[in-house]
């Protein structure tokens, strides 16, 4: 937890004991209107007798305060996908999507390939493309899970260069359990892809220089963990369910009020 969430929850506490009548405290606390010449000694011994009384306040005040961080985690976050919009949808031949380049929603997807949450969320998306033809997904590599994640995006980038991005992608996410280099590759062969220039291409500047772009552009965004998912100007963190997707794709479609605009990021 942050020290800005410790922060606002010590001002939540402190708040609702300042508005709630308390026994016994009138005259060591003076009215709000007037200089407070109340020591910090007597004032942290009615906080914590306050709290020995009430223990639930804590928890009400912690959940109130990690719930207005999200929430403006959300809002900062919402500002700069449209701020950095060109760089999330501009096109790139090494740049793996599927559905329909011509569709009004796009989806950007940051994903780990030994991330579960991810590989449940992936199924969302398969769906809604069978479902949907006017949707696009983007899919931006984000290895956050050490060196083997790291292998895999390579591995599946250097099957962009072959046509075969899709393929493998979509084995690695329904493969069950590790994915070690010897099952990678093996998933990589079923596919169809020549082993010898996927391995190759693995270290090539084009794949390295994708990943190192999906990198900077996550930092960018504050994204600091997988799935998170982008959907419109919609934001989307964790795992996406049918419902949760399904929503965000009407909200955008249909907005209860005006898309941000640039402007409105400054």
């Amino acid at each position: 937890m942050t020290s800005k969430t410790l922060f606002l929850a010590f001002l939540t506490v402190f708040s609702f004991w300042s508005l709630t009548p308390q026994k016994g405290y009138s005259a060591q606390v003076q009215s709000p209107t007037c200089p407070c010449s109340t020591s910090s000694e007597a004032v942290e011994k009615i906080v914590l007798k306050l709290l020995d009384k009430n223990p639930k306040i804590v928890l009400t005040a912690l959940k109130k305060a990690v719930e207005q961080e999200e929430k403006e985690k959300l809002q900062d976050q919402e500002q700069l996908v449209q701020k950095h919009k060109a760089e999330l949808l501009a096109p790139n031949p090494s740049l793996p999507t599927s559905g329909n380049p011509k569709g009004d929603i796009k989806i950007v997807a940051f994903f780990d390939y030994q991330c579960g949450y991810c590989k449940k969320s992936e199924q969302t998306l398969a769906d809604i493309l069978k479902k949907d033809p006017n949707v696009q997904v983007i899919y931006k590599e984000m290895p956050i899970f050490g060196k083997e994640s790291n292998t895999l995006s390579q591995i599946a980038l250097s099957a962009q260069i072959q046509g075969k991005y899709l393929c493998l992608h979509t084995s690695f996410m329904n493969h069950k359990g590790p994915l070690t280099d010897p099952v990678a590759f093996n998933l990589a062969e079923k596919c169809g892809l020549d082993l010898a220039q996927l391995k190759k291409d693995m270290t090539s500047e084009n794949v390295q220089k994708s990943l190192s772009q999906n990198k900077q552009l996550a930092e960018t965004l504050q994204i600091e963990a997988a799935p998170f998912f982008i959907v419109g100007e919609k934001i989307v963190p964790g795992f996406l369910s049918q419902e949760t997707l399904q929503k965000a794709i009407s909200e955008q479609r249909n907005p209860s009020k005006p898309a941000l605009s640039p402007s409105s990021s400054h």
